[in-house]
């Protein structure tokens, strides 16, 4: 019930979300330094990271040859992936940010998101 009234919210919310000027921005910047390590803590503390690890490196580790040559390779083929899919990520929210700073994209943006998580909670009622 609370969430369908969030949803509601979101629907007929006004853009509130909209990103501040270039000038406002400034004020509030985070130095590369800061964020660079507050991704390391993150992901060196995520459960998933370890899970998907332990999961996924036991399949591909041969006990037929030396263990440091194959567990070398595996991790430099997924740090270059992940490099790529957080360069995407991060070319992604460049972008969503500039047209976020106008608040009409915000509010339509609001509208589906909200109009879509009323579906959700109706069809996981219903079904």
């Amino acid at each position: 019930m609370y969430l369908g009234y969030l949803d509601i919210e979101l629907v007929l919310s006004r853009g509130k979300m909209a990103t501040p000027l270039a000038g406002a921005e400034r004020q509030g910047s985070v130095s590369n330094k800061t964020l660079v390590l507050q991704g390391f803590v993150t992901a060196i503390t995520s459960p998933k990271g370890w899970t998907f690890f332990i999961a996924l490196l036991p399949p591909f580790i041969s006990p037929d040859y030396a263990l440091l040559p194959q567990l070398s390779v595996l991790i430099t083929v997924i740090m270059v992936l992940e490099f790529i899919c957080l360069t995407l990520y991060a070319s992604g929210g460049r972008t969503l940010r500039n047209i976020l700073r106008k608040s009409g994209n915000v509010n339509v943006m609001n509208r589906i998101s909200g109009s879509m998580m009323i579906a959700l909670g109706m069809w996981l009622a219903l079904g």
